[in-house]
């Protein structure tokens, strides 16, 4: 069954495989559900984003970050390029 896509752990217990209530948020579950519906190149696009914000992400100070202070130039040329693929689906 397992071979087929069933989620044997989530039939049983209500909560999926590789995942804890206790690690990941709502957000991330569904962040890393939608990641394994993709193809390996989008799923390869998406660490390289990842990458990218983690990056940015590290190079702000916290006080910037936290206020909202800073551009978010990644995060907009990201959103850009999700639009125009919605748009082309």
């Amino acid at each position: 069954m397992a071979r087929a896509g069933l989620d044997i752990l989530f039939v049983v217990t209500g909560e999926r495989a590789g995942t804890s209530s206790g690690t990941l948020s709502k957000d991330e579950i569904a962040l890393v559900d939608d990641y394994r519906k993709t193809t390996s190149e989008h799923q390869r696009t998406l660490r390289d984003v990842g990458a990218v914000f983690a990056q940015a992400a590290s190079n702000q100070p916290a006080s910037a970050t936290a206020s909202g202070g800073t551009s978010d130039m990644p995060g907009e040329l990201v959103r850009s390029k999700a639009r125009k693929l919605q748009r082309e689906a």
